[in-house]
């Protein structure tokens, strides 16, 4: 899984926001360990500092979808491990915006 590097990547994008800035965070994968995992990740490591904003007014034209709170991963071997972002964190972009602080 490259959720990892998709972490620390998107990770660093949030350190260089500005108060009140934007990022979009946007890959080329299904995969929800590197997509939702990422942003709920994201949102439970800044504790606050950033949220989840609805952006589709400022981009009409980009066809988006719905994310999922849930997800299952599989390790090696037989076992799988369910992920799930907490209820506040479920929203269908993957924008965040500043609010304080930088994460951490």
């Amino acid at each position: 899984s490259l959720h990892p590097l998709q972490l620390d990547i998107a990770l660093r994008g949030v350190n260089l926001l500005e108060v009140g800035g934007l990022m979009c965070y946007s890959t080329c994968t299904l995969n929800p360990i590197e997509d939702e995992a990422v942003v709920a990740a994201i949102l439970r490591h800044c504790k606050g500092a950033v949220e989840l904003v609805d952006c589709s007014e400022s981009v009409p034209g980009l066809v988006r979808r719905p994310g999922i709170s849930t997800w299952q991963f599989f390790e090696e071997g037989p076992k799988v491990h369910k992920g799930a972002a907490k209820k506040e964190e479920e929203a269908p972009a993957a924008a965040a915006a500043a609010e304080g602080a930088a994460a951490e």
